[in-house]
Order: C-alpha cells, then structure tokens, then sequence
C-alpha cells in the first residue's frame, strides 16, 4: 500500500493534476478538537510555521512524529503566556505524505505562481539550487473547511532554505 502511494506521488512530478487527498485523522482520532496550552515544544515536533491572520484569527501548521506517525497539524491559536509561546486547538490532522527517496516535506517556504503561500505544503525533490522547482504533490491548509486540500503543483516552489550553506 504504501509503495502505491509513493507511486501516486511520482506521477504527479510535474503535472498539472491534482495530488491524492491526505490521509485525514477525524475528531474521534483524539487529535482534532485537542487544546494545548502554551509551553515549550513537545517532544517529537519538527517545525511548525505561522499562517496569515483570517478574520482576526491565528493559525499555524505544524509537522510532528508520534510513535510511528509523522502528521501535520492544523492549529487555531488561542492564547499566549507571559514569554509570547502560544496555545492552540487542533482544528485539523492528517497523516504527513509519504516521501520517496531524493525528496523532502517543504511548508511554510512555497510559493504559488512567485507569491508566498505559507499554507502550501509540498513534497519536492531535494535540489542545490535557491528554490526547488521539481514538485511531485502539493497540498494547501484551508482555515475555513479545517483539511489539507489537494492543489495542482503547477506554479508552485519552495525556498531552499539550507541553499549556499
């Protein structure tokens, strides 16, 4: 099965088609509703980056490993402590794609048609360049429906961030 999904992946290399949807994990998963208050990072959090404020309101995606799984988080932030570290509730979660080899998780970082969209979230091939442009899916975080909509890679880049380095 999961050699399918790799599959699935690679052919949309380059294509203007849209990627699978991602393995999305409801409330009855114990993710989604979640709150979390403000502290230090938990254990097995990657990264995370902030989203644009949408009707007054502040969202982040964040790419955490919980035993075996790697997920991305969809959060609504809710409150802040005294040292500026913020809470949130879980609004969505899903399961991150599967990487094939010579390829990475890029969000925060892609851009669509040149603008920055820090929804986006990307599975791109690993290149010695400023962006990577070899995109084989791309997914973008939707506030208003809370899921990891499926997006044609067309357009879409991502900063290299480790590029010159």
């Amino acid at each position: 099965m999961r050699l399918a999904a790799v599959t699935s992946l690679i052919l949309f290399a380059g294509s203007c088609a849209r990627p699978p949807a991602l393995p999305e994990l409801r409330s009855e998963s114990g993710y989604v509703g979640r709150r979390e208050a403000p502290g230090p990072r938990a254990p097995g959090e990657l990264g995370g980056v902030l989203l644009p404020t949408v009707a007054g309101r502040e969202y982040g995606i964040r790419l955490t490993v919980i035993g075996s799984d790697t997920l991305l988080f969809l959060d609504r932030l809710t409150s802040r402590d005294e040292r500026g570290r913020r809470g949130h509730e879980v609004v969505a979660a899903a399961h991150a794609p599967p990487i094939p080899t010579g390829h990475q998780l890029a969000f925060g970082v892609c851009r669509a048609r040149k603008q920055l969209d820090s929804r986006i979230v990307a599975v791109v091939r690993s290149e010695d360049t400023p962006f990577y442009t070899s995109v084989a899916a791309a997914w973008r975080a939707d506030v208003t429906t809370s899921r990891f909509e499926p997006i044609p890679v067309a357009g879409i880049d991502c900063e290299n961030e480790g590029w010159g380095e």
